[in-house]
């Protein structure tokens, strides 16, 4: 009697990130070319309902904002069988927190941190893990000038992913460790390979390595030293609608104003122009240089 095969997914993995069974989903600019390459949002995959036996996030829902984070949760719920196993890990805000009240400086400033500055003081060392620089989430003032953009937006101890996860259609929801996961597996770490061997580079080495096509990222959990990992099971469908979110979440929204909602579409199409003016720039350079 033959089986269907479980279908998984890694969440935020990118397109260097590959595992012989494994699906992704990223929301980066780029080609997509395999099948098993989908590019969507957390919140709005474009994904088929009830289609993953499991799943695994990692370093990915401190990017989201506040504002998204319930319809993400849902739209994981959404697209995983009913008894599917979700794992997350995120940085863990009550191991940052104690780690500022101890002054512990190598907690913020070791090789598992990316965003460490203490330009105003120890304080920053904390809000840096929290609120950090990156390009998932562009910043403007009420006037609509730029102000910056943002990596980090929010951190999560185990208790606000207990309450979310439980909102939204999940149950057995418990604290693991590094690379203690009930699925075997996602017992594998997170690491590079290059000429069909682990390798142990530096970051920056590893992304040398990785944009010249000289290796990829596979296996699961990283940075032990300042992470928190979940595991929780799928017990039942929650279909997501916004009156349900927390009134908290909910506040200063703007998807469901018009106004607001017909600004994002022309700012949408263009940043699009604007890509594709860059994109022939770049490219009559190249023609013109001879290469």
């Amino acid at each position: 009697m033959s089986t269907t095969p479980q279908r998984k997914l890694n969440i935020g993995a990118g397109l260097a990130w590959r595992t012989d069974g494994w699906e992704v989903l990223d929301a980066m600019r780029g080609a997509y070319p395999a099948t098993w390459q989908h590019r969507g949002f957390v919140w709005d995959s474009k994904l088929s309902g009830h289609a993953f036996d499991i799943i695994y996030t990692s370093h990915t829902l401190e990017h989201i904002p506040h504002f998204k984070i319930e319809s993400s949760i849902a739209e994981i719920n959404r697209i995983m069988k009913v008894g599917g196993i979700l794992r997350i890990s995120v940085p863990d805000l009550e191991k940052a927190v104690l780690a500022y009240v101890n002054k512990d400086r190598e907690y913020f400033c070791n090789k598992e941190t990316i965003h460490n500055a203490d330009h105003m003081g120890f304080g920053s060392l904390l809000l840096n893990q929290i609120i950090s620089p990156g390009h998932q989430t562009i910043a403007f003032d009420s006037f609509l000038n730029p102000v910056g953009s943002y990596g980090h937006t929010y951190n999560y101890d185990f208790e606000m992913m207990r309450i979310l996860l439980e909102k939204w259609g999940f149950d057995y929801v418990v604290k693991s460790e590094f690379c203690r996961s009930a699925v075997e597996e996602m017992r594998q770490a997170y690491t590079i390979m290059s000429q069909d061997k682990q390798c142990a580079y530096s970051p920056l080495q590893a992304d040398v390595l990785v944009k010249t096509g000289a290796g990829f990222f596979t296996g699961f959990d990283n940075k032990p030293g300042i992470s928190l990992f979940i595991e929780a099971r799928k017990k039942e469908d929650k279909f997501y609608n916004p009156k349900f979110e927390f009134d908290y979440n909910r506040r200063n929204r703007l998807d469901t104003e018009i106004a607001w909602m017909m600004k994002a579409k022309v700012f949408r199409v263009c940043s699009n122009v604007i890509d594709y003016a860059h994109h022939i720039y770049r490219k009559v350079l190249l023609l013109l240089n001879g290469n």
